[in-house]
């Protein structure tokens, strides 16, 4: 039931030990609280004085009390520990699922990840709660109590001592039963989730290619697997609960029938007698006590092991570019590309040896067929992916465009631009929040959206995106065009902005694309010939490599690879 790995977590060492002194200070209380009240109950027995009997009774309250508080401390600074731990996993688990070199949700599915964040987080912190304490307890209580049995009264002693390790048996066998059924129940409740996230996202095709019914049913078969798998761990885990508690229970009728007999036939004490009766039970407290925390234990082992293994797969930042100050782009500034490789598998390379440079406020053109890299080296320049290999350099100098130095000088503007269920005020100025009316009309005029925001009820305030007022491809497009009007960043990067606009959509946008890419560095990745005119550079992929690379009039007159690549899409479009 322990996990290994619970003593990798920041602190847990210390914690340890603080629970097992903790433990074994409950253990003296409890001998002490035991042999003070079977003390003065026997006293009252023999008719002794009733003064020392009360001072043995404040004794016993004394002990008690002190046990009581220490539980209490021991509690409170447990919980807030197992918080602590809980939600450092959580925040890691956060970074790394918006960390794209991570993949987390590509590698456990979004909606385990979702799941590892929010019921996950509890379940950890309820197992570190529950495990150590009572692992410590059974440790630091149970054996010391079992030594105090034995010096006052061997026959109780040899009775616990046999029970203990039948105990400890059980709960071996029925745990191993137990953790391999919440381990696959685990494993069908995270299938379930992500099943049902990609039925939900999928639901319009599916709705559209008439497999409703099917994918019901998919949903259905899934949640029954679910729900045996999760009947049968409990049932486990209620049976090993049971059979623990019915073991304890007979150590304690043992032990109580054996004090019964020597005080019935004069072989035992009284004070002795009430003494190992009192002690009996604390000594199979800590093992109970776990069995009743026993199926909570294994949802938090489960949860815990799921989430480290979504920590490690933090990426290795030991051969990251070092970053020796702040960079900043300008009209002088030289970029370049060496050797740049990246791979979306093991076995198979999407980029590799790309290499390019220019120099200043230009236009880079992107280019190439569908699969020659495109995207994937737009990715790399907007710093959502590492290059396996080689680096990029401005003014010479190795860097690192994951860094919010890049970033903040970054605009990036995607093939389908996300609007937010806010008003289009808000989605316009989303880059800008601070930016004045009087600029946001001036860049809804620039981008041609004043028609647009005539016909809504209530003009910029009306709500647009999620469950509000629907935006056409070319409106998102143009909105997206807004926000890159009042944000003063110095470097643009578009991802074929245009790929699913119409001809004349797109070239009545094109004049308001080409005014804001005006004194700006522009990577610019497209398959449109038209673009290419208007690019200063021009980059050309064919088969994840750069094919060549220069200014679209000298690449043209070489009959290169750009020409081989306008000659395929002329023949496309003629088809």
């Amino acid at each position: 039931m322990f996990d290994k790995a619970l003593l990798g977590l920041p602190g847990m060492k210390a914690a340890l030990a603080l629970l097992l002194a903790s433990s074994l200070a409950q253990a003296l209380l409890i001998i002490g609280q035991s042999a003070f009240l079977a003390l003065s109950i026997s006293n009252l027995w023999m008719a002794s004085s009733a003064d020392a009997s009360i001072k043995l009774l404040f004794a016993f309250f004394a002990c008690f009390a002190v046990r009581h508080v220490l539980i209490l401390v021991q509690g409170e600074l447990l919980d807030r520990y197992a918080q602590r731990s809980a939600l450092s996993l959580r925040s890691q688990v956060l970074a790394l699922a918006f960390d794209p070199r991570a993949s987390v949700a590509y590698i456990n599915g979004t909606a385990a990840t979702a799941l590892s964040v929010t019921e996950g987080t509890a379940n950890i912190a309820r197992y570190i709660r529950v495990l150590p304490p009572k692992l410590c307890a059974i440790a630091g209580i149970s054996i010391p109590i079992l030594v105090a049995l034995f010096a006052i009264d061997w026959v109780s002693g040899i009775i616990a001592f046999i029970a203990f390790p039948v105990i400890m048996l059980f709960m071996v066998i029925l745990g191993k039963q137990a953790s391999a059924r919440a381990e696959k129940q685990f494993a069908e409740s995270t299938r379930l989730s992500n099943h049902f996230i990609d039925t939900i996202r999928g639901l319009e095709s599916i709705k559209a290619l008439g497999s409703g019914k099917r994918a019901s049913d998919s949903v259905y078969r899934s949640s029954e697997r679910m729900r045996v798998s999760t009947v049968r761990t409990l049932s486990v885990a209620t049976l090993s609960s049971a059979i623990l508690d019915l073991i304890t229970v007979l150590g304690i009728a043992g032990i109580s029938m054996m004090l019964a007999f020597r005080l019935l036939d004069g072989s035992m004490d009284l004070f002795t007698a009430l003494m190992a009766l009192v002690l009996a039970p604390e000594f199979f407290l800590p093992v109970r006590s776990f069995a009743t925390d026993f199926h909570a234990s294994l949802d938090g082992k489960n949860a815990l092991a799921s989430t480290l293994a979504m920590v490690r797969h933090a990426p290795d930042k030991s051969n990251d570019v070092a970053q020796g100050s702040f960079f900043s782009w300008s009209a002088e500034s030289m970029f370049e590309a060496r050797d740049i490789g990246y791979s979306h598998t093991g076995d198979e390379s999407s980029l590799h040896d790309v290499s390019f440079a220019f120099k200043g406020n230009v236009k880079v053109g992107i280019v190439g067929t569908s699969g020659a890299g495109k995207s994937t080296l737009v990715d790399l320049l907007g710093g959502l992916r590492r290059p396996a290999e080689g680096s990029f350099y401005v003014n010479g100098s190795p860097v690192d465009l994951d860094t919010d130095c890049w970033k903040r000088q970054l605009h990036y503007i995607p093939q389908h631009p996300y609007i937010f269920h806010a008003s289009l005020l808000d989605n316009i100025r989303f880059y800008a929040p601070n930016a004045s009316l009087d600029d946001v009309e001036r860049a809804v005029d620039a981008v041609g959206l004043r028609l647009l925001v005539n016909e809504l009820p209530q003009k910029l305030d009306t709500v647009i995106g999620e469950s509000g007022r629907k935006l056409s491809g070319g409106e998102a497009q143009r909105v997206a065009l807004a926000r890159t009007m009042l944000d003063s960043r110095s470097v643009l990067l578009y991802d074929e902005p245009t790929a699913h606009l119409d001809i004349e959509t797109e070239l009545e946008l094109k004049r308001h694309m080409l005014d804001c890419m005006q004194g700006k560095l522009v990577f610019f990745a497209t398959h449109r010939l038209h673009w290419l005119a208007d690019m200063d550079y021009i980059v050309v992929l064919e088969d994840g490599a750069v094919a060549e690379a220069g200014a679209p009039s000298q690449l043209l007159s070489q009959d290169g690879a750009l020409t081989r690549f306008v000659n395929a899409e002329r023949g496309c479009d003629a088809a």
